[in-house]
């Protein structure tokens, strides 16, 4: 006799939606709750992973940080003005951001379902172009949700592509990325550095590899984390509540072909 499904996330079980979809249950979730949260969350990766910040935590932890250590990363120190930057997955978080990349006379490329323009001067790929989309940016930004279309689409095929010059963020879904694949190139430095504030599990194990990386910033999973965050869980729950119980359509009902 279920009727409806909430989920205090944007990322929504596709097994779940499947069932779903079946049994006409409504699946109702928090997407653009928190999408200032999560853009400043991107934001700050880009801008430690750029200027070396968590290098020099690295430093820190091991009694090392003066300048005769960190100089041998200077090479790879980027100005994050004048940058470009993909965002696979191009919604409201993207659209947030690209605001604050375009005010930096960065150049903004996307990956999205369609090709309708929410800013001029971007250039859009469809998912199936991802190969060639990712060369030669400086930043690849996750933000894809997890579907059967989305499963480990990035791998090492795709990382391979990006080039030893990009950082890549993920503040999707843990399960679109090939674990074992990131660690590889992380590790044989084929890319410049990444972010993570998803990982396919969770919490990540105390012996996880990635935790021996020191071109890896990983966070648990706090992207959308703010000192509001239950009161707006709460104010939308509440609010579907006295729709779901007086037969009004609810807000943020997920559309099952698509996965948000």
């Amino acid at each position: 006799n279920l009727e409806w499904i909430h989920y205090g996330s944007t990322g929504v079980n596709i097994e779940v939606l499947k069932l779903a979809k079946t049994k006409k249950i409504q699946i109702t979730n928090t997407r653009r709750m928190f999408d200032n949260a999560v853009a400043s969350t991107v934001m700050s990766f880009i801008f430690t992973l750029a200027r070396g910040i968590n290098y020099s935590f690295y430093l820190k932890s091991k009694k090392k940080l003066n300048r005769k250590f960190y100089n041998r990363i200077t090479p790879h120190i980027k100005n994050v003005f004048n940058q470009k930057i993909l965002f696979v997955g191009f919604g409201g978080i993207a659209k947030k951001i690209s605001k604050i990349c375009k005010s930096m006379d960065m150049e903004i490329y996307g990956i999205k379902r369609k090709n309708e323009k929410f800013l001029s001067g971007i250039k859009f790929y469809r998912l199936k172009e991802i190969k060639k989309a990712v060369q030669n940016k400086d930043f690849v930004i996750n933000l894809l949700p997890f579907t059967y279309n989305t499963k480990k689409i990035f791998n090492k095929e795709i990382f391979k592509n990006m080039g030893k010059n990009t950082f890549f963020i993920n503040v999707g879904r843990g399960e679109t990325v090939e674990e074992k694949d990131l660690i590889e190139v992380l590790k044989n430095k084929k890319i410049l550095g990444a972010a993570l504030d998803v990982v396919q599990n969770e919490p990540i194990k105390k012996n996880s590899k990635f935790l021996k990386l020191n071109n890896l910033i990983i966070t648990p999973h706090i992207g959308g984390i703010t000192n509001d965050y239950w009161d707006k869980q709460y104010q939308l729950f509440s609010k579907n509540l006295k729709n779901f119980k007086t037969s009004k359509k609810l807000q943020n009902i997920v559309r099952s072909e698509i996965g948000y």
